[in-house]
């Protein structure tokens, strides 16, 4: 243990760290329409990997089961391209934060409209994105739009890395809240009046705070952290995206509020409501969706069996 604890800190994750900072420097130097076709081939690289390939279509046969295969299969390699792209982007534009300015559109009347609110109320938001559009420039867009924002992040096992990661996540004055008893830091930013953002299409096990709720009509274990939240303190909860355009920027789209997340009758009922809500946009744009990730991972106890046929081969029942 002493011998791969020395291997890790002296060599691995020195290693590691340079390698990252490095490909940092590379790729921030890059013309952006270049980093762009880099992460497209990078996509379809991807895709020749049977591994990906595979869980790829198969969440894609759960949520689109009328479309050909062929159209599953152009929507998958847009989606893997997607989703290489997006960590660049957010490496590049914080090499040049006043460009993200001029290339992301905040002027949709609902966008406006709802900052303003937030800001004249004073009791905070909870700013939810799913895996869609470029969901590391979501929590950007708010801070942006004048709302001070919080966003929780994992620390990276690496320190060096870890540093690097969340000072490029800060380039626009976004704040960093540590993983570890966020919760804390999560109350005290919506009681100052501030934003916090949330990832929420991931999975959350019942013993960790999970519930299972529909999503795309089979169950899925989602979180209740965000609605709990709400309901305590009795924020409104914003879904948002930003979506990539025609023209190579990025549009800020505002897809649902709950103003009164007390009213809910149980953190499940607004769970459920949340994870409906990400739906709509997700039909309407899945080729920017994330569907490398096994979201119908659990099968819950007493699941009909005319739904558990439907799970991808990669679902196992939840018995504990």
């Amino acid at each position: 243990m002493k011998w791969k604890h020395f291997r890790r800190r002296w060599f691995q994750e020195p290693l590691l760290a340079g390698v990252f900072l490095a490909a940092r420097a590379v790729l921030v130097r890059l013309p952006l329409g270049g980093l762009r076709t880099a992460a497209r081939w990078a996509g379809a690289l991807a895709w020749c990997w049977p591994p990906a390939r595979r869980l790829v279509l198969a969440n894609l046969a759960v949520v689109f089961p009328e479309r050909s295969p062929a159209e599953r299969r152009r929507l998958g390699r847009a989606s893997l391209g997607n989703a290489f792209l997006t960590p660049l982007e957010l490496l590049w534009f914080s090499r040049h934060p006043e460009r993200l300015r001029v290339a992301l559109d905040l002027s949709d009347a609902v966008v406006k409209a709802t900052f303003a609110e937030i800001a004249g109320g004073g009791a905070g938001c909870i700013f939810l994105t799913p895996h869609l559009g470029n969901w590391e420039f979501a929590g950007q867009s708010v801070e942006l739009s004048g709302i001070p924002m919080h966003a929780v992040a994992a620390r990276v096992r690496n320190a060096v890395t870890d540093r690097a990661v969340n000072q490029v996540r800060q380039s626009w004055g976004m704040r960093i809240i540590p993983a570890r008893g966020a919760v804390r830091g999560l109350v005290g930013a919506i009681r100052a009046g501030h934003g916090v953002g949330l990832l929420v299409d991931q999975n959350t096990q019942p013993d960790q705070g999970g519930v299972f709720v529909p999503f795309f009509g089979l169950p899925v274990a989602a979180t209740r952290a965000p609605a709990s939240l709400a309901r305590k303190l009795n924020c409104p909860v914003v879904l948002g995206i930003v979506l990539r355009t025609a023209g190579g920027g990025f549009r800020l789209q505002i897809e649902a509020v709950v103003r009164q997340p007390a009213a809910f009758a149980s953190d499940e009922a607004l769970t459920a409501e949340l994870v409906r809500l990400q739906e709509a946009p997700i039909r309407r744009h899945p080729e920017q969706y994330l569907w490398f990730y096994d979201r119908w991972r659990l099968i819950p106890p007493g699941c009909p069996e005319a739904d558990r046929a439907r799970f991808p081969y990669y679902s196992w029942e939840w018995n504990r």
